[in-house]
């Protein structure tokens, strides 16, 4: 009878432990976040890219993230007050490395410093960008090295309200991760999505982090996260590489006016359906997003009229239609060498 009973006690036991094991693997932990799309999404829109490698992440460490939307600064400082478990995503700094602690690399991303090609030179940008007022969202990092030169830029509350200062010339260069930029471009701005290019040679490849406060709990959810980080990058067997944006190559081009055609016409569909037509000042520069077939493609006759007759769509760079995307005649295109 005893030996049944000790028998009894132990399958308890077992039972019990394999049960904590269970709920072990159903441990929420709270994130704070914000939106910073493609990478954090709204709460309503499918996961971002970034929530979707934390999201893995967690499931290696036996959790599930409950995330909470809060500005990035509000989100460090709750961390700092110990009011918060865990903050995402963040580049690495020294001043906020004082304060959290920082878990291993989760990816990385490049950030690029950008102008607006209707206010500023490629020459001056390029060659003299320090000179230029330069803008920055309050309480963001852009990793250390553009960190260092926009120190003391202009603030703005979010990324959008700075994008919008830079197409209204309030300031010549924003610092943005490429991702995010064109992102907003598409998404937002895609008429003037041509007018925004970053300067040669400058640029951050950072990695992205959690962090949390500086406190033992703290330390011991970054601990439990870097271990697996480290089982999922074994189970991959490969090291994160900088994410790589191939940059875009356009056609630059100048419009001139044809003999026979003293004005340049630049066609518009109307929302109802009709044309309407834009006079373009001689030597607009413009860049040529869609060439026309008789372009692309091969003729079966000599007889080119036609051709240089049909229209190419261009989005204008300079003069009183920038920013808008107009149909020109092939004949009035001359590209930049």
């Amino acid at each position: 009878m005893g030996k049944k009973l000790l028998i009894l006690v132990a399958l308890v036991l077992c039972s019990t432990m394999q049960t904590q094991r269970l709920y072990a693997q159903d441990v929420s932990i709270e994130v704070l976040t914000d939106v910073w799309a493609p990478y954090i999404n709204p709460e309503s829109e499918p996961m971002g890219r970034a929530a979707k490698v934390l999201d893995t992440i967690a499931a290696y460490a036996q959790a599930n993230v409950k995330w909470r939307y809060v500005p990035y600064r509000d989100a460090a400082l709750l961390l700092e007050k110990q009011k918060a478990q865990l903050g995402y995503p963040y580049f690495y700094t020294q001043q906020r490395a004082e304060k959290h602690y920082y878990s291993k690399p989760i990816f990385y991303l490049t950030s690029r410093l950008y102008f607006n090609r209707h206010f500023v030179s490629s020459e001056l940008a390029n060659n003299n960008y320090e000179s230029l007022k330069i803008a920055k969202v309050a309480g963001y990092s852009y990793g250390e090295k553009i960190d260092s030169i926009v120190t003391n830029g202009k603030q703005y509350e979010t990324e959008e309200d700075a994008l919008i200062a830079l197409l209204n010339n309030e300031v010549q260069i924003l610092p943005m991760t490429e991702g995010v930029m064109n992102n907003l471009l598409d998404t937002r701005f895609s008429e003037q999505k041509q007018l925004i290019i970053p300067v040669d040679e400058v640029k951050d490849e950072s990695s992205l982090h959690i962090i949390a406060s500086k406190t033992a709990e703290g330390k011991a959810l970054i601990e439990k996260f870097d271990q697996a980080i480290t089982m999922r990058l074994n189970g991959e067997d490969a090291q994160l590489q900088p994410t790589q944006n191939l940059k875009q190559q356009v056609d630059l081009a100048t419009l001139v006016t044809s003999e026979g055609f003293p004005a340049i016409l630049g066609e518009f569909t109307n929302q109802n359906g009709n044309i309407d037509y834009y006079t373009i000042p001689i030597g607009t520069k413009v860049i040529v997003l869609q060439w026309s077939s008789k372009i692309l493609k091969p003729s079966h006759s000599d007889r080119i009229y036609k051709n240089m007759m049909e229209t190419s769509k261009v989005v204008i760079l300079n003069g009183p239609h920038v920013g808008k995307e107009l149909r020109v005649k092939n004949m009035h295109i001359q590209l930049e060498p």
